[in-house]
């Protein structure tokens, strides 16, 4: 097979190599009432094929991030409460006959982020899962699992379709902001309960024609009922992120992974939920889980094509603002380890900027040469291939080969040249 040319082709993408406030260790494995962070609830499939979106190649130079005055990881809402020993669940969030399992992964999103662990409930019988904006699951209870001390709650008027089929619904979800200012989110939820109406009665929302939000302190007692789910998903987001931990201390929490620029991704002091309940509920939780790992939410590997890669490099101090920190993630790639199949590697891909669409691909690894190596196996000096099928969804994965990607990094491993071509094999002769 005739390898294109790289220097032609291929797209650079940039890892950023900055770090944190505070020094980042090797992986073994915002402001006080800032802005608050957007809702990024899974996102219900859509037909609409991406934007091609051309992107020039970028040649920074790699840097350290400097020590400042900003701490990235300060609690994003107005929370005095400390927490009295370890952060725990106290009380279930949903009954364990109410779910259907739980699945693990980027869902219809492209980058890492706090809620990859969705919770499924259980699907009307004849629905269709796909079908947006019609009743597809059952409306099942969601309680809150912790004291809650400021809220940050959305209201959604979504529509889908076109006139004169367009449906309209309403749509929950938010944030939830616990001792320390630790963050809970949840998404894909219905009217609130009557405890929760009465709160938010008490204060006027900002609204324009889709949302209303709500936000400002308040208390909410662990056990509390809160809403009950759509019912317009198979399943309703529920993500934990811990404020106020260095990077050394994130990664020895449960699911954290490894981060190289903690504060650009918004995984990046998210950790497995499920971990964090009192027994038995954790254990379970857990259970739900099935043959899925929670996380790592982060698998960056220095020097490796492994990791979360954006297309620009990162500023060389964190900016004070989410806005500025913030990339979108429809310009970015992530090539991470499958969470259900250790020898299947993935690559979630935003817009076409390099030949696949928008989607997830996965190939089955190889432990030698250089055609379907791991992730954090491809370094520099070579040029590697990979054979991709495109994942469909996890319990559906064709076994079709339509796409190969040409890999290369560069010496500094700051850069990844990246191409996807047609192809059903990488070609053997030449790869040998």
């Amino acid at each position: 097979m005739k390898l294109p040319s790289l220097l032609t082709l291929m797209f650079i993408l940039v890892l950023a190599c900055g770090g944190a406030s505070e020094s980042v260790v090797e992986p073994q494995e915002q402001l006080a009432k800032a802005v608050s962070p957007p809702l990024t609830v899974t996102p219900l499939p859509s037909t609409v094929t991406p934007i091609l979106t051309p992107v020039p190649e970028l040649v920074p130079t790699p840097i350290e991030t400097a020590v400042d005055e900003f701490f990235w990881n300060e609690p994003m809402a107005q929370v005095t409460q400390k927490c009295s020993g370890d952060f725990t669940f106290t009380h279930k969030i949903i009954d364990l006959e109410d779910s259907s399992g739980i699945s693990f992964g980027p869902g219809s999103h492209i980058a890492p982020h706090e809620h990859m662990a969705y919770w499924g409930v259980p699907k009307i019988e004849g629905s269709n899962i796909n079908a947006t904006g019609t009743q597809v699951s059952e409306r099942v209870q969601i309680y809150s699992p912790t004291d809650i001390f400021y809220i940050d709650l959305r209201k959604l008027n979504r529509t889908t379709g076109e006139s004169p089929n367009e449906i309209r619904y309403v749509e929950w979800g938010g944030y939830l902001y616990t001792c320390n200012g630790h963050q809970i989110m949840f998404g894909h939820l219905s009217e609130p309960s009557d405890e929760l109406r009465s709160i938010l009665s008490k204060n006027e929302p900002q609204c324009d024609e889709q949302t209303c939000i709500w936000s400002f302190p308040t208390f909410i007692p662990s056990g509390t009922p809160l809403f009950m789910t759509s019912g317009f998903a198979g399943a309703f987001d529920f993500g934990l992120s811990l404020a106020g931990l260095t990077v050394e201390e994130l990664q020895g929490q449960p699911g954290y992974g490894y981060s190289m620029t903690p504060w650009r991704t918004h995984s990046g002091n998210s950790v497995c939920p499920q971990e964090y309940f009192i027994e038995p509920l954790r254990s379970e939780y857990m259970k739900l889980l099935g043959d899925f790992q929670c996380g790592p939410f982060n698998q960056d590997v220095d020097g490796t094509a492994m990791g979360f890669w954006f297309p620009s490099s990162s500023p060389e101090i964190v900016p004070l603002t989410p806005s500025e920190r913030d990339v979108d993630e429809w310009e970015t790639i992530w090539l991470f380890q499958d969470f259900r199949d250790s020898s299947e590697y993935i690559i979630s891909v935003g817009n076409n900027t390099f030949g696949l669409d928008y989607g997830q691909y996965s190939y089955v690894s190889s432990e030698t040469g250089l055609v379907n190596r791991k992730w954090d196996q491809v370094k520099s000096g070579q040029t590697y291939c990979m054979e991709l099928r495109i994942e469909d969804n996890h319990d559906d994965i064709p076994n079709i080969i339509n796409k190969i990607i040409l890999l290369e990094l560069s010496q500094d491993g700051t850069q990844l040249a990246i191409e996807a071509i047609d192809g059903i094999n990488c070609g053997e002769d030449f790869w040998e």
